[in-house]
């Protein structure tokens, strides 16, 4: 049976060449499979199947001066542009002259110029023959090869390359928008016509979100008419196209009766209409959560025209200066009002004024509500929130805001300050607090240098710089006189 099969056995270095009827049949060298496995699978393959299978293996054959001068007579090119061509499509080096020159014939008789076949061969070498011009007469049939108004000329030329269900797939997208086309001379007019715009103002659609040209536009009509049949204005589906392209009509769908079920889509109380719309784009998981949340803000107005009513409700103030806050932090308007409110009441428990909370509102963002509780118990059980002889009581709701690392260096900096006053009232009152370690080292040998270093002349260690040189002066001016010695300052 091989016998039949295999005409004979070529040895070209790594690559092991069986011919079979001039057809050469690449298999890797190390590779070990029967000769009755071989024959089985040509034997069960189609013609195309077997063309297209023949040229599998990357060759590493360098390709001959007589190779190299007939596939420059099929492309018309010069040497180093046939080079440049098999050095992209090594798969070139090994074909049939006379099947690669059947290929290109087949293109250009479909009036493709040779231009577009040299800039990309690789029909030539991954599709067979038959299903290259079963390929080329079903879009001939469409006139989807030159002048397609709905897909580039390269575009189409690289559905020929595709798998057989690719191509099929992109085929019948084509023919469905060349149907929903309804005179339009190209597929951005027809998309103007869809937005209800001018081309100018498509184009520059098409600029910033490229996915529109390459969608299919009886699926782009009827996403537009799904978020109009919402009563969503047209000028906002063209300022956030995304949801047209990102999210599936099924899922669209499913969102925007969520949404209007809860009367969310317009007049929404507790987020913008940019803000919501901006929710159809995102991942399903991260739509269920700001869906709840949504949910979860409605249900917290408790009778509030809206979210910044409600806000001002919950810091007991005008709504004048919650706008102002709102304008200085504008996570207040996006945060959770349950949580929010939760976030209110656990500093206010803390016996902490609600003006100290409206000045420094970073903690109700910032930081979680259990890392939030954590700190707050951490400065309670020392004292230090209310009457904090070490800190301010500003300083120590800053440090709610910090890193966790942050916070937990301050606290532990303020419990051993703490413990250092040894009986003082606050930190003013500890010797030496005022003066730093420079200069007190400096004031230190002054002192021992005119053997000054007495219980008495202690507190002038703690004193201001200008005091300390003033009675140090005064001092060495009456050990001066008392030694007979004429003082600094009568030298002076």
């Amino acid at each position: 049976m091989a016998a039949l099969l295999f005409k004979g056995v070529v040895k070209t270095g790594p690559v092991l060449l069986l011919t079979r009827c001039g057809t050469s049949i690449p298999s890797v060298k190390g590779h070990v499979y029967s000769r009755f496995q071989q024959s089985k699978a040509l034997c069960s393959q189609t013609r195309a199947q077997q063309e297209e299978n023949s040229f599998n293996v990357q060759q590493t054959v360098p390709v001959s001066k007589e190779h190299q001068l007939l596939l420059r007579e099929i492309f018309n090119c010069s040497q180093e542009a046939v080079e440049l061509i098999v050095t992209k499509h090594p798969r070139l080096k090994t074909m049939s002259i006379p099947l690669l020159e059947q290929k290109v014939n087949l293109l250009l008789s479909y009036n493709l110029p040779l231009s577009l076949i040299t800039k990309n061969p690789a029909p030539l070498c991954h599709t067979s023959h038959e299903e290259l011009s079963r390929r080329l007469e079903l879009l001939q049939a469409r006139s989807l090869l030159t002048d397609n108004p709905v897909r580039s000329q390269d575009k189409v030329f690289n559905y020929l390359v595709q798998s057989g269900s690719t191509f099929d797939v992109a085929y019948k997208n084509m023919c469905d928008e060349l149907d929903a086309l309804e005179g339009c001379a190209n597929k951005s007019e027809r998309i103007a016509q869809i937005f209800r715009c001018n081309q100018k103002d498509v184009d520059s659609l098409i600029a910033q979100h490229p996915r529109l040209e390459t969608m299919s536009i009886p699926l782009l009509e009827q996403k537009v008419n799904l978020l109009l049949s919402y009563n969503l204005p047209l000028s906002l589906i063209t300022k956030n196209v995304k949801s047209l392209y990102q999210t599936s009509h099924e899922e669209l769908s499913r969102r925007l009766e969520l949404l209007q079920a809860r009367s969310l889509l317009t007049d929404n109380p507790v987020r913008s209409q940019d803000k919501v719309f901006n929710f159809l784009v995102q991942s399903g998981s991260t739509f269920d959560v700001a869906y709840k949340n949504m949910c979860d803000d409605l249900d917290a107005l408790e009778g509030c025209a809206n979210k910044s009513e409600r806000i001002a409700q919950i810091f007991r103030c005008n709504q004048k200066d919650v706008d102002s806050l709102i304008a200085q932090h504008p996570r207040l308007e996006t945060m959770s009002i349950p949580l929010l409110e939760q976030k209110v009441n656990l500093l206010l428990s803390f016996n902490l004024p609600l003006s100290l909370i409206t000045k420094n509102v970073k903690p109700l963002y910032c930081i979680s509500h259990e890392e939030l509780s954590r700190r707050l118990e951490l400065l309670q059980a020392r004292s230090l929130l209310t009457d904090n002889p070490v800190r301010s009581q500003d300083k120590v709701f800053n440090y709610l805001v910090q890193s966790v690392k942050q916070f937990d260096i301050g606290y532990k900096n303020m419990c051993d300050d703490l413990d250092a006053l040894e009986g003082c009232a606050n930190k003013s009152e500890l010797p030496l607090y005022h003066t730093s370690h420079q200069e007190l080292s400096r004031r230190l040998q002054l002192l021992k240098a005119k053997s000054l270093l007495t219980e008495s002349n202690f507190d002038y260690l703690g004193c201001s710089s200008k005091h300390f040189d003033a009675a140090y002066e005064k001092i060495s001016a009456e050990i001066a006189a008392l030694e007979g010695r004429p003082s600094k300052c009568q030298l002076l």
